[in-house]
């Protein structure tokens, strides 16, 4: 499309593949190693000091997936293999979308014409993941049919949370929106964003965003419409790929679900719908709603230094049972 323009802002684990939150520790990753793990150990799990981490990963195993998936079918359909961290199935999902845009190796785009671009916000940004990162690159080429690399990434400091994650995306779009401004022809197409984020596997409850209380991916896609500048026409997709519910004994599951299938579909008709009112939307009442654009001030772009420790603890800090039952960074 001449006069459209799109970015992904992605996130990988909980998106490209099935992460559990898992208390105080690193969150667990859904693959074949860690279910077989599971399984085997839940005849014994009333004594074992992993007990929780056992009954979340059978519970998700055992869970239909639901939004929009075939009945019967379950989590383990999204499990990744124990060479990777990444679910095939997922990745082609994602490709899907990139192929719905018009995504392009940067040689083969047009100058002048819109275009869509993949913009990283995953901790795999970071360098010590660089060739986890290149294997799933290979894996989104592979099904998109040509060589794909992640066009650009947001800032590494970024603080672990559903805020933290906010807060760097809003300000690489802020920055991104003012380029345009300056840019004659870009400020003239329309910018569609689709964010692609679990969130750190948390609900979207009371998040904060430039001083707004968000509590769904509705709100949050008005939140950061709020700070667009005026004169551009850009559009908000967010597709939290996030669960959650409670086991028989009262645990509590929280999973970075993946791109399940209303995901998919939901992406694919925004990224359709380009003529209209592309804030509108269903609300719980049936009636449709408009959000307004009320512009804020811009944040400043410095965010914490300090990550959350939880978040970043090394393999080696983990109890055994949870080194082999595979991890979420």
């Amino acid at each position: 499309l001449e006069d459209v323009d799109t970015v992904f802002f992605v996130d990988i684990d909980g998106v490209l593949n099935v992460g559990i939150r898992d208390g105080h520790q690193s969150p667990l990753l859904l693959d074949k190693k860690s279910i077989e793990s599971a399984l085997s150990l839940w005849e014994a799990r009333a004594k074992h000091p992993e007990r929780n981490s056992i009954e979340r990963l059978a519970s998700v195993v055992r869970s239909e997936i639901g939004q929009g998936e075939a009945s019967g079918v379950t989590y383990d359909t999204f499990a990744c293999s124990s060479s990777r961290q990444f679910s095939d199935v997922l990745v082609n999902r994602f490709a899907k979308l990139l192929s719905v845009a018009g995504w392009q190796p940067p040689a083969q785009r047009s100058v002048g014409d819109g275009c869509a671009t993949a913009v990283l916000t995953s901790t795999w940004r970071a360098p010590q993941y660089r060739s986890r990162l290149g294997q799933l690159e290979a894996c989104v080429g592979k099904h998109l049919g040509t060589e794909f690399a992640f066009d650009d990434m947001t800032q590494l400091r970024e603080e672990h949370s559903p805020e933290g994650r906010i807060r760097s995306i809003r300000s690489y779009l802020q920055a991104m929106c003012e380029e345009r401004l300056e840019d004659s022809v870009a400020k003239n197409r329309t910018l569609r964003v689709v964010v692609l984020d679990d969130f750190y596997n948390r609900p979207l409850q009371s998040v904060n965003v430039a001083g707004r209380a968000v509590d769904s991916a509705l709100q949050l896609e008005r939140a950061l419409s709020a700070c667009i500048p005026e004169g551009l026409d850009v559009q908000i997709k967010v597709l939290h790929t996030f669960t959650e519910w409670t086991t028989d004994s009262n645990l509590q599951v929280q999973v970075g679900c993946g791109i399940c299938e209303d995901h998919l579909q939901e992406g694919i008709e925004f990224l359709e719908s380009t003529m209209g009112d592309h804030m509108e939307h269903s609300t719980t009442d049936g009636e449709s709603s408009t959000a307004t654009v009320e512009h804020c001030e811009s944040e400043p772009a410095s965010l914490p230094s300090s990550p959350d420790a939880t978040a970043v603890k090394e393999v080696m800090a983990m109890p055994s049972f949870l080194q082999s039952m595979g991890f979420v960074l």
